[in-house]
């Protein structure tokens, strides 16, 4: 995922991130067999991977310095609350 921010930019990135988040939350919700719901969570993790680098980065570039601190800790609070789902 850092690969593909680096080399095609971040929004991108983040769009291909919330394909396959979207793409992969049914077949883990879903999956009856445990080796289908093993590759859901390798693919989920591989999303949230990506997210744990290109979110903060893009709130580095976008946002100004006197909101970028506040902004930050909210996602890295945001992404606890997943992991821990």
């Amino acid at each position: 995922m850092s690969a593909i921010g680096g080399r095609y930019g971040r929004k991108p990135a983040r769009l291909e991130a919330t394909f396959s988040a979207v793409a992969t939350w049914p077949l883990k919700l879903c999956s009856m067999s445990i080796w289908a719901f093993i590759t859901a969570r390798f693919l989920v993790g591989i999303t949230m991977s990506g997210s744990c680098v290109t979110c903060p980065t893009s709130i580095k570039e976008i946002c100004g310095s006197n909101i970028r601190g506040a902004l930050e800790c909210w996602v890295r609070i945001c992404l606890d609350v997943v992991k821990k789902m």
